[in-house]
């Protein structure tokens, strides 16, 4: 519209414009059922597209994304092909359940900061370049010490725990360890939440909270009965067997 143009002055402007798959390969025989009019795929953000020979992953199916994103994609594609190319599925998702001694973790990894991803200069910035460097090595461990390690569990034998509180005590967290009435439970039968206790009247059984838990082992060290146990969990893939 004539005249309304305006200036807007700016330290850094964003060019967010939009992406779309770079579909000229495709033959124009094909095209009307992989791409949508808009330029994005028929087939969504799935890794089968229309054709029983064509497959997307990364950001050619889901849109400019983060780079694990792509990766994860990327695997399921890389699955999903083996299958149709083999005949047979091969692999399959399992999680390996077995008992540990220690985390690696410890409570001074609460006051490590977070690192700063070390960035390219404003003025080097183009369209094309990488404006987060990375870390180095010794950057890298360092803020991964920070990492809850998510995939340790901790779990009360209430059979042999003889309610002395010492664990209660030792807790880093207020809501790590809590006395509760009961658990609640999912469709599946997985604990999905508890009940807290009003007082040791209703106090059935002590138990840890996975969302709280830093994974420290100061209930492990306070116990007296050795009641508390550990498992790490590691998913990976293996054989696929009926």
């Amino acid at each position: 519209v004539d005249g309304s143009e305006f200036d807007v002055e700016a330290d850094l402007v964003l060019l967010a414009t939009g992406q779309f798959p770079d579909t000229a390969w495709i033959d124009d025989t094909l095209k009307p059922s992989l791409v949508e009019p808009d330029e994005w795929l028929t087939s969504g953000k799935h890794v089968k597209t229309s054709h029983p020979k064509i497959f997307t992953a990364g950001d050619f199916a889901t849109g400019a994304s983060s780079l694990i994103n792509a990766i994860g994609h990327a695997r399921r594609c890389a699955r999903v092909m083996d299958s149709e190319l083999m005949g047979v599925k091969r692999l399959a998702k399992v999680a390996i359940i077995e008992d540990a001694a220690a985390t690696g973790r410890i409570r001074e990894m609460d006051d490590v900061d977070v690192e700063p991803m070390p960035e390219l200069p404003v003025a080097e910035r183009t369209t094309e370049a990488e404006v987060e460097l990375g870390y180095t090595p010794q950057a890298a461990v360092e803020e991964a010490q920070r990492c809850y390690r998510c995939h340790f569990k901790f779990e009360i034998d209430n059979d042999k725990c003889i309610f002395c509180d010492w664990c209660v005590k030792a807790k880093p967290r207020p809501d790590c360890i809590v006395k509760v009435s009961s658990l609640q439970y999912g469709e599946k039968g997985e604990i999905t939440g508890f009940n807290r206790a009003e007082g040791s009247e209703d106090t059935n059984l002590i138990y840890i909270n996975q969302e709280d838990c830093i994974r420290c082992g100061a209930c492990v060290s306070a116990c007296p009965v050795d009641c508390i146990s550990i498992q790490k969990v590691t998913r990976t893939t293996a054989p696929f067997s009926e």
